[in-house]
C-alpha cells in the first residue's frame, strides 16, 4: 500500500508563526495511508475553502499574524510529502515561499529553499488570527490521533487556540 507522507512542521509552526528559523529541525514525520479517510476529507476541505485563505491573504484582517500553506511534492509515481510553506506570494494559480521543512523523501528539496506550487497542490493553510488557528485541517486530523497528553503538550507548545469544531467556512466547489 502507497504511503503519502505528512510532516508535521510542529517546529515550524510554533515558531513559523513567529519566524523562520532553518537551523532547527525537529520536525517528527508522520506517515499516513493515501486511503486515509479523514486525512483525505481534511485536504478536500482545504481544497475547497482555499479561496478564503486568499481573500484573507491579499487583504489581512486586523489580528491576522500569519499565512502559511502547505503542499504536496510528488517523490515518486505514488507517493508524496506533504510541507509547510512560509513568506508566501500569491501569484494567481501558484504560490511562492519558502519551504518550512527538511523533505525526507523529496530529495531535490532542502528546508528554508524558494519554492512555487500550484494550487491544486495545497494540502492545507492556516491564519492565526487573535493566536486563533483558523484552517490547519490536517493539524486537526493528526491532533485528534494523539492521546490526551500529546495532545496537551501540543497545545502547550503550539500556543494557540485550537477550536473544535473549526469556524466553519463556506466551501466552494467549482
Amino acid at each position: 500500500m502507497r504511503k503519502v507522507v505528512l510532516l508535521l512542521a510542529l517546529l515550524t509552526v510554533i515558531l513559523g508563526c513567529r519566524f523562520l528559523n532553518p537551523s532547527n529541525n525537529n520536525d517528527p514525520v508522520v506517515e499516513v495511508s493515501d486511503d486515509d479517510v479523514t486525512m483525505n476529507a481534511a485536504i478536500q476541505e482545504a481544497q475547497q475553502t482555499l479561496y478564503f485563505f486568499i481573500d484573507n491573504f491579499q487583504s489581512p484582517k486586523l489580528g491576522q499574524t500569519y499565512f502559511g500553506i502547505k503542499a504536496r511534492f510528488p517523490y515518486s509515481a505514488n507517493s508524496a510529502e506533504h510541507m509547510w510553506i512560509s513568506d508566501l506570494e500569491y501569484l494567481g494559480q501558484e504560490f511562492d515561499g519558502i519551504l518550512g521543512s527538511e523533505p525526507v523523501y523529496v530529495m531535490n528539496l532542502k528546508l528554508g529553499d524558494h519554492v512555487t506550487v500550484s494550487i491544486d497542490n495545497v494540502s492545507d493553510w492556516m491564519i492565526i488570527e487573535n493566536n486563533k488557528l483558523i484552517g490547519g485541517y490536517t493539524l486537526r486530523v493528526l491532533r485528534d490521533k494523539m492521546t490526551p497528553d500529546e495532545q496537551k503538550k501540543f497545545d502547550e507548545e503550539l500556543g494557540l487556540i485550537i477550536d473544535y469544531p473549526s469556524t466553519p467556512i463556506p466551501t466552494y466547489v467549482p
